[in-house]
């Protein structure tokens, strides 16, 4: 169908004049449908079967490259490797690797799980389930009420919602953390290093980084008083977890994760344990090394 547009062009006296119209000839696409032949309902399905894998693929992609850091020879952080190397916004990364943990936790589960989300937007209820296993449990029955079907977004709303006790329900006041805050991501400190876009960069427990949504953080309360022991107490658990993953000991692994999941401020035996760990793997380390 022809479409017309008014060019402005400049003239002689500088000023812009109007020229007639000019016709460009721009196709429009049939909107009537057509049935498909035998061979190319076989292609679609096909062709919509690989789509469906590709999206899977990447989540679970994105969250591994996430949780093991694989972009840390280049990139400081995972959202600046996601941006530059796929152009992808904050909020769709987020989305993405929380979706692909989701995945990853299906497969690893105990319970037979043969029905998978087949999108991101589908599974997004199941974030406010906090624990996984609900997270599992919530699927299952929405892939049930489903008749054995992949369930759509607004039945897997449904059942989250009446899995959720009357305080998860009421819409809770987004969180504002600056620089220097310390908050829980997964049960484990973090503090805050930056916030944009609906989201956080946090400096986790381990003091490897991340990009998390706000909804994701639970904010810590610290008092100023408390904040240079808080502090201290931060640093030292990225020293020892540094340590502990050079020597990888099961004991000292257990014991700073349960200490990496203090309430802040720590207790007196926390500080005391953590110093403990910290002081034992540093001069394991520094005989390790005269050894070398």
């Amino acid at each position: 169908m022809p479409r017309t547009h008014k060019v402005k062009k400049e003239s002689e006296n500088g000023k812009l004049a109007v020229q007639e119209p000019e016709t460009t000839n721009v196709e429009i696409l049939s909107e009537e449908s057509s049935p498909l032949s035998d061979e190319e309902k076989k292609d679609l399905e096909r062709l919509e079967a690989q789509v469906k894998s590709a999206v899977l693929e990447a989540a679970k992609a994105l969250w591994e490259i996430n949780s093991r850091r694989l972009y840390r020879e280049r990139y400081a952080t995972f959202e600046d490797y996601c941006e530059d190397t796929f152009k992808f916004s904050s909020r769709y990364i987020y989305y993405q690797v929380r979706f692909g943990q989701f995945l990853n936790t299906l497969e690893q589960s105990e319970r037979a799980v043969q029905i998978l989300p087949q999108s991101e937007y589908q599974a997004r209820p199941l974030s406010k389930l906090k624990e996984e296993s609900e997270q599992i449990e919530a699927w299952l029955e929405a892939v049930e009420r489903a008749e054995g079907k992949t369930p759509p977004y607004s039945l897997v709303e449904q059942v989250v919602r009446k899995k959720l006790t009357p305080q998860e329900k009421t819409p809770k006041q987004r969180l504002s953390l600056s620089e220097g805050h310390f908050c829980q991501l997964g049960g484990q400190v973090a503090q805050v290093i930056a916030s944009a876009d609906g989201s956080y960069q946090l400096k986790r427990w381990d003091h490897s980084e991340a990009t998390v949504a706000i909804d994701d953080v639970k904010e810590l309360q610290v008092d100023k008083r408390s904040l240079s022991r808080v502090q201290s107490y931060f640093d030292q658990l990225g020293v020892a977890a540094a340590l502990v993953e050079r020597y990888r000991e099961k004991t000292a692994t257990a014991v700073l994760g349960v200490l990496a999941k203090a309430e802040l401020p720590p207790t007196e035996l926390e500080t005391k344990l953590l110093k403990c760990l910290e002081r034992e793997l540093s001069r394991r380390d520094k005989a390790q090394a005269e050894q070398d």
